[in-house]
């Protein structure tokens, strides 16, 4: 034990990872901000739908 107590001393200790927080305990300003990823992609590109608008 002393020897692990003299390794971590010169070493510096341990350090830990900051912890993230579930999307469940966000605020909603910190779900905005996070935003969304992924998804299903549109089957009509985004030119073809202005055109079927203008039409």
């Amino acid at each position: 034990m002393q020897q692990v107590r003299r390794f971590l001393y010169r070493s510096g200790g341990v350090r830990l990872t900051p912890r993230k927080r579930s999307e469940r305990h966000l605020s909603g300003s910190e779900r905005e901000t996070k935003g969304s990823k992924g998804g299903r992609r549109p089957a009509v590109t985004a030119a073809k739908t202005d055109n079927v608008r203008t039409a």
